[in-house]
């Protein structure tokens, strides 16, 4: 999956590929980039800094996938742990309002498992 353009994104819009329903299970985007300088990691330098999508645009997005009939939703990011540092969220308040918004207990998100932690 290509990143999308961050200059580029004019909410809400399907071309930032932040939902990929290819896949047996779709992929809900919710940042791109990476503020931590690990030497072994090139997300910092090829994707640039940490850039969250907004939390009105992750349950769209999130609800859109729902409505498609999904049951098992991966959510992914570079650096999933610092989400909404730069808009000033947390990686909490997005599962809150995500499962504030999950209308029943049949959907399964699927977490990305390479998550940094600065805390």
């Amino acid at each position: 999956m290509k990143p999308f353009n961050l200059k580029k994104i004019n909410y809400p819009t399907n071309d930032r590929n932040n939902i990929n329903f290819k896949k047996s299970f779709p992929i809900l985007r919710i940042s791109e980039g990476c503020n931590n300088a690990c030497s072994y990691c090139l997300h910092p330098k090829s994707l640039g800094k940490l850039k969250s999508k907004p939390l009105d645009e992750c349950i769209f997005d999130y609800k859109r996938i729902i409505a498609c009939g999904y049951k098992r939703i991966s959510i992914h990011a570079n650096d999933p742990a610092s989400y909404g540092l730069d808009i000033g969220l947390t990686y909490l308040d997005l599962l809150i309002s995500l499962e504030e918004n999950t209308p029943s207990s049949d959907i399964k998100w699927t977490l990305t498992i390479f998550t940094l932690s600065i805390y």
